[in-house]
C-alpha cells in the first residue's frame, strides 16, 4: 500500500512523487469539493471530490442516515421531583431510537 493514500485512490496510482499523486492519466490530482450529498432516511450523506484538471472524483465525509426522533417517547428510567431519567424517543419513520435526558418535573 501507497503511503497517505485511501483505498479509493490506490488502484489507480502509478507514481508518488513528493507528495503529488500521480494517476494513470499522468495527472497530479487537485481537489476541490464538488458536492454535498445530505443524508436522508435511507441513505447516508456524503461530500463529493473532484479533481480540477481532470475530473477524476471520490467520495469522502461519510455522514449517518437523517432520523427524526420526534416519534413515540419511552420512559426506561422515571424521572423523579429530584432526579433526571431517561426515555427512549422513536423515530417517527423507523424503529431506530435515541436516549435521552428526562427533566425531573417534566
Amino acid at each position: 500500500m501507497v503511503k497517505d493514500v485511501s483505498f479509493l485512490e490506490e488502484s489507480e496510482i502509478v507514481v508518488y512523487i513528493g507528495g503529488n499523486k500521480t494517476m494513470k492519466n499522468n495527472c497530479v490530482h487537485k481537489y476541490a469539493v464538488d458536492s454535498v450529498i445530505e443524508p436522508t432516511h435511507e441513505e447516508f450523506g456524503y461530500t463529493v471530490n473532484k479533481c480540477t484538471k481532470c475530473n477524476h472524483t471520490y467520495k469522502s465525509a461519510y455522514t449517518g442516515q437523517k432520523h427524526d426522533y420526534e416519534g413515540e417517547i419511552v420512559p426506561v428510567i422515571a424521572a423523579t421531583s429530584r432526579e433526571n431519567g431517561l426515555s427512549k424517543y422513536y423515530c417517527t419513520q423507523c424503529d431506530k431510537y435515541e436516549v435521552r435526558e428526562t427533566k425531573y418535573g417534566e
